[in-house]
This record gives C-alpha cells, structure tokens and sequence, in this order.
C-alpha cells in the first residue's frame, strides 16, 4: 500500500507535511482534499471524516496506520523514516523540537487563524472579537519567536533546520510583503533572516507551488472587495 497523505497544499499544516516529505525525497502518494468541502474528495465528506472525525488536514494512511495533525505526523515520519537532519536523533534537541510542537498551536498558530483565515476560509464563521485575540496574540508570538532566533540560527536552537523550522515557516511566511503582506516584518530581523535561511530547505519552492499560485488571485479577491465595501 506504501505512505498515502491527504493533503491540500494551501493549508499550511499540511504544506509542512509535504514540504518534509519532499525535502527528505520520501516516497508517498498525495491525495488531494478540499478543506471544508462536504463532497467527495473533501474534508468534510463521510469518507474522510471516518478517518479523522476532526474533518481538518494533513491524515496519512501509513500502511493502514492512520494518523492526523500535522506536528504528530512529522514526528512520526522522522523517527520511522529515519530523518536525521529534520528530527534528530538527540534526545535534548528532539525534546526542544517538540517543545516547539506543542507551543505552535495557540502560539504562532494564531498567525493563520487571526491574520488569514478570513480570506482563505470565508466559509467559515469569524467572530470579528475572535480574530482581534487571535490577531494579539499572534503578534505576541511572533516577538517570542524572534526572541527564540537570538539563541540560535534556528527554532529549536540547532544549527541546521528541523520539522520544527518548517512547520513554523508555512505559517509565518504566508502574512510577509512576499506574499499577502499582512503583518509588518521591519520589527523582526531575527525572523526575517530565518526566512531566507528556510527558503533554502529542499522542497521548499515545490510545496509552495500552488500557494504561488493561489495568493494573486486571492490578493486580486481582496482588492475588489475592498473597493465595493
């Protein structure tokens, strides 16, 4: 059966998922899924939903094995698949990679939910008080992120990327001038640098592919709305 991944690369957890995997030239097959959609090839389709009743992307089908959320996923992925680079197999530096992990999701996870997910997912309800917390505390982890980039070149202290870099990357890189330029990047030297060293990992332009393509039209989106508000 091999390692099957369903996956849109639009959503930044799953970008991460695909990113490694191509950074590491690990064999897969990518299985397209619609977030949100209840029809046959989305994330909201009974199909998927028996897989991961959380209805949200990246799953793997490892063998059988399934698994979801993305931080579980990359874990896994590197101590089977032996990714020494991405997740090392020092047990300090891992404890720090999955410190990362685990401090993501109301952390710099904010970043998406605060800053993006009005335009990525307007089928989605956004409480307008929601999105200002999300957006404050998004913007308070990102002076903690740039405080963790003084201490090394990387998010867990390394001198070489980890699953850890990626996964923060896809979603701070998404709100720079490069692509909708929702935050601004001057007060961040430390993040701006890391930026460019990341952008280097292996798989990087491939796994963002689509978001290339799908950020003009959605900044085009956004233009014609502001105008007829």
């Amino acid at each position: 059966m091999g390692l099957k991944v369903y996956a849109h690369p639009v959503s930044q957890p799953a970008r991460a998922v695909l990113w490694a995997l191509y950074a590491t030239n690990t064999e897969f097959e990518n299985i397209t899924i619609n977030p949100g959609s209840p029809k046959t090839g989305g994330s909201r389709h009974p199909d998927f939903l028996a897989m991961n009743p959380a209805g949200s992307v990246p799953v793997i089908d490892d063998n059988g094995f399934i698994l979801a959320e993305s931080g579980a996923i990359l874990a896994y992925l590197g101590e089977k698949y032996n990714w020494t680079t991405l997740y090392p197999k020092d047990e300090q530096v891992r404890a720090k990679i999955n410190q990362y992990l685990h401090w993501q999701h109301r952390n710099i996870r904010e970043v998406t939910l605060g800053f993006v997910g009005p335009f990525f997912r307007p089928d989605l309800k956004h409480i307008p008080e929601n999105l200002e917390q999300s957006k404050k505390i998004a913007m308070n982890s990102l002076k903690m992120l740039e405080k963790m980039l003084t201490s090394g070149k990387f998010v867990a202290g390394t001198s070489h990327p980890t699953i850890a870099d990626i996964m923060a990357h896809c979603e701070v890189a998404q709100v720079t001038e490069k692509y909708l330029g929702l935050v601004d990047f001057t007060q961040f030297p430390n993040i701006n640098r890391w930026l460019k060293d990341c952008s280097k990992i292996p798989g990087h332009d491939k796994a963002h592919q689509v978001l290339d393509m799908f950020i003009p039209k959605l900044l085009e989106k956004m233009k014609s709305t502001n105008k007829t508000a």
